[in-house]
């Protein structure tokens, strides 16, 4: 995970502990971390549930499996399954809880969209999230800012009926929490998508990862897809799913995530000067 991750989750855990401790005391707090790990070991179970929702098929291609276990290995991941998901618009995404358990899902027409090596790019950048164990820490952020905007509003509606003088300033804590909480979320997830991005270069070239996202956003279209039924699947797309992204988006604006893998691909070609 890199720093800026690290940061962004630290700061996410002293907030949500923070908006606990102040409205639940220690036992309230405790009371909700524990709520949380019980979420987190529902989503354990919930991958299979998304993929038969789905309608996902697994790819059993063995020339497939072959090439996706050589690029498994590259990225350091034992070899997940993958599975084909009918839709208008191409993505992919990775469903599951633990490195064992994952399971990278190709939507759409991508395998026939995108050459060989662009596919690479976006299977590498898939397995950089399971590399470095993003679906865990997403789970675990998304959970926390749920709490924290939950705790806040609860904060919130105790003030107004005690009819406090401070009723109002709490409203505006409320407020601000809320925003923080989402922001610190964009934050973690920009620097996943980012190093993500970094993997599926690194395994198929920084060209390949630039041309794979532009041909990705180029086909979203304003149809929507299968994935935005499933809010856990959305942060996980590389592209976003979204017909119509918010201003909190889980990803990166595209031209963001361009310039950086323009300048690694300037550093690989200096270097091999």
């Amino acid at each position: 995970m890199s720093l800026r991750s690290c940061f962004a989750l630290s700061a996410l855990a002293l907030l949500f502990g923070a908006i606990g401790y102040g409205l639940f005391g220690v036992e309230g707090a405790t009371g909700a971390l524990a709520i949380g790990c019980i979420g987190l070991a529902a989503d354990l179970r919930s991958s299979s549930y998304v993929l038969e929702r789905l309608g996902a098929r697994e790819i059993t291609d063995s020339n497939f499996i072959w090439w996706a276990r050589d690029l498994a290995d590259r990225a350091g991941v034992s070899c997940p399954r993958f599975f084909e998901v009918y839709d208008d618009r191409p993505n992919a995404a990775t469903a599951g809880l633990t490195q064992t358990s994952c399971s990278i899902i190709l939507f759409g027409d991508i395998r026939r969209r995108l050459t060989r090596d662009e596919l690479a790019a976006v299977i590498g950048h898939e397995l950089g999230h399971i590399a470095a164990r993003d679906i865990q820490v997403r789970a675990l952020c998304g959970f926390m800012v749920w709490a924290t905007i939950s705790s806040a509003v609860a904060l919130t509606v105790l003030a107004a009926l005690a009819r406090r003088g401070g009723a109002v300033f709490v409203v505006g804590i409320a407020v601000v929490t809320g925003i923080v909480a989402l922001s610190l979320r964009v934050v973690l997830s920009h620097g996943q998508e980012y190093d993500a991005d970094r993997v599926g270069a690194e395994i198929a070239g920084p060209r390949n990862m630039i041309s794979a996202l532009q041909k990705l956003e180029t086909a979203a279209t304003r149809r929507s897809s299968v994935v935005e039924k499933h809010p856990r699947l959305v942060v996980a797309t590389v592209v976003d799913a979204r017909s119509r992204p918010w201003r909190f988006s889980t990803h990166p604006p595209l031209h963001k995530r361009i310039a950086r893998l323009q300048r690694a691909d300037r550093t690989m070609q200096r270097a091999a000067v």
